[in-house]
């Protein structure tokens, strides 16, 4: 089976453990939005017995003629955004810059927001989908996949109640975030911060901010008088820079759209969350 990032592949594989082969097409510290596949993924895709998505067009720009090129029947993807109740991003008030979510290609303001997995209280819904879906691909290993489902659904629970209680370190004064882009809303509604502002005031990576937008961010920085700024690995590094130099601001690099290597510290979803969370607190704590 496939997967498109493999943060979806660290999930099957605790799901599935010996029993399933995954691969993702998508490497580590690589950028799903801008992610250019090649022959060897069309391969790799029609020996697939199931496709794991993200969905909700996270990987629109690539994936669908990928699939098209392997001839693939839809049935055989499984966009797992559909099954945890997304929110929407509703841009960036016109009067503070906020970006706004709420419950609910190129993703416009009152699209749903695809970043689910910074959440995980939605992660362990997709996880018991993809043990819905195993079971119905191999029926005779049904307990051991709801068994293993369980047991890692008690373990990303654990995870939870943990980032709770170290990012209640954080004083209400300091809950405001700037990221490089959009990808944060799911933790930011769940754990009560609010997002002021992004270097790219979107939900994908693939265009760039406006003089508009970036002196409004800036703006936005020195209102709130903030002090770090979130971005993404290698993403926007010279933008944010910049607004680094010019606001006064510090830069924390954080990983949110990808499993590092092997051997990193950001190796599993379980990590890299982990990873996620220490950082806002050393920073904002």
């Amino acid at each position: 089976m496939a997967t498109t990032i493999n943060i979806i592949s660290d999930w099957v594989k605790a799901v599935g453990a010996d029993k399933v082969n995954v691969h993702s097409l998508v490497s580590p510290d690589s950028d799903i939005h801008t992610f250019e596949p090649g022959a060897g993924e069309v391969t790799k895709l029609a020996d697939a017995d199931v496709i794991f998505a993200v969905g909700l067009g996270l990987e629109a720009g690539w994936l669908n003629s990928l699939i098209e090129n392997a001839s693939i029947e839809s049935s055989s993807i499984v966009r797992l955004a559909e099954y945890v109740e997304p929110i929407h991003w509703d841009g960036h008030d016109k009067d503070s810059g906020h970006a706004k979510h709420q419950n609910a290609g190129e993703h416009k303001p009152g699209e749903a927001d695809p970043h689910f997995w910074m959440d995980p209280i939605r992660v362990q819904k997709a996880v018991s989908e993809i043990s819905d879906v195993l079971t119905l691909l191999d029926p005779e290993n049904s307990e051991f996949y709801s068994k293993n489902a369980n047991s890692y659904n008690s373990t990303i629970q654990s995870l939870h109640k943990w980032a709770a209680i170290e990012l209640s370190k954080v004083p209400e004064s300091k809950r405001y975030l700037v990221t490089s882009h959009e990808s944060l809303g799911y933790f930011a509604n769940r754990y009560e911060f609010e997002i002021i502002g992004s270097l790219v005031p979107a939900l994908t990576t693939e265009r760039e901010p406006t003089p508009k937008e970036i002196t409004d961010l800036i703006n936005a920085i020195n209102d709130y008088q903030l002090t770090v700024i979130f971005t993404e690995i290698a993403e926007y590094s010279k933008l944010g820079e910049a607004i680094s130099k010019e606001t006064g601001t510090r830069i924390a690099r954080v990983n949110s759209g990808s499993l590092g290597r092997k051997g990193s510290e950001t190796e599993s979803y379980l990590k890299l969350f982990e990873t996620i969370v220490n950082t806002i607190v050393e920073f904002l704590a």
